[in-house]
């Protein structure tokens, strides 16, 4: 075993990231510790413990922990930078919907130096509202999901803007106010238009997702999480997308939306309760996602289906779970 560190240089706001020299461990004892892999060197008198930074576990909880890993290094190894981008998303705790390297992104200012290592760096100005100077300095949410849609995709933006609105960490007028000082930089335009796509209600990166698939195959705008009721009053369950016009509900189905046993078998029972009534469900996943013209394959049936039972009536009552909440656009 390893003796013990300071405690605030292994905390998990560092994520496990401690400073050789004031670990208390002589270069020998840290050299020895690399050699036999269970410490990981990651800049000059930055380690972390091997187990911790876990590099043959292929999993993308653990890619996101060597993300996390990397950026606190780079920053810390770095002087007057910040995470930023998709670093500064991973820190928050944001997802990220294309990101597949754990290469840090970092921001400095314009002639300050890069350090020459393996970070991806920006260079732009980082007003001091748009820095969260925590453990690890980094973006705001809001300059997060600016930088996200300036550098990577509306995509990119939409799942982390989302996913900020809907957990309270930002507003659509912070958002705004941060694109108006960001005014001049490259891709601000994109970065505007993510910001009026937002949507606070949605649950899930895929729905999100969806949202934009759906708005790109031209389908009409639907109303998301609602719930449904039975003429009787008595609850059924609640969809992720809701189409008055049409009778038809939609439900994204991802991997994480089903934790357990127990999750599986509530969705099966809320699937039957919904299926007693004349609404028609219509289920997509990642394949109808990355194919949109499977997802629109999908919807045109289920319209289809819809209209040939129309005569039957409706048996069924909407309430939108979120009635307050108003769509950004």
């Amino acid at each position: 075993m390893l003796p013990d560190m300071t405690p605030e240089l292994a905390a998990d706001d560092h994520h496990g990231v401690f400073c050789g020299t004031a670990s208390g461990l002589t270069k020998s004892a840290l050299a020895h510790a690399v050699g036999k892999s269970r410490l990981i060197r990651l800049r000059r008198n930055l380690y972390v413990d091997a187990e911790r930074y876990a590099a043959v576990d292929p999993s993308p909880l653990a890619a996101r922990e060597r993300l996390r890993i990397q950026s606190v290094a780079a920053v810390q190894s770095l002087a007057d930078s910040a995470a930023s981008h998709r670093s500064a998303a991973a820190l928050a705790g944001a997802p990220l919907w294309s990101w597949r390297s754990a290469t840090p992104c970092v921001t400095i200012g314009q002639g300050r130096d890069s350090g020459g290592l393996d970070n991806h760096v920006h260079r732009a100005r980082l007003a001091p509202e748009h820095i969260i100077d925590g453990a690890v300095r980094r973006t705001t949410i809001s300059r997060t999901v600016l930088d996200l849609a300036r550098e990577h995709g509306i995509a990119d933006a939409v799942v982390a803007g989302d996913f900020a609105l809907h957990e309270g960490w930002t507003t659509l007028d912070m958002l705004r106010a941060t694109a108006a000082d960001c005014g001049r930089f490259p891709g601000i335009r994109r970065a505007r238009r993510a910001i009026e796509l937002l949507d606070p209600r949605m649950e899930s990166p895929l729905e999100s997702i969806s949202r934009l698939v759906l708005r790109s195959i031209g389908f009409p705008n639907s109303v998301p999480q609602v719930n449904i009721h039975g003429l009787d009053g008595r609850f059924l369950g609640r969809v992720d997308n809701y189409w008055d016009e049409f009778g038809i509900a939609g439900e994204v189905d991802g991997r994480d939306k089903y934790g357990d046993h127990d999750d599986l078998w509530d969705e099966k029972r809320r699937q039957d309760d919904l299926s007693e009534t004349n609404l028609v469900i219509v289920r997509w996943g990642m394949p109808e996602v990355r194919e949109p013209e499977r997802l629109r394959a999908k919807l045109t049936s289920a319209m289809q289906r819809a209209a040939r039972q129309r005569h039957r009536g409706r048996d069924w009552t909407a309430v939108p779970a979120y009635a307050d909440v108003l769509r950004a656009a």
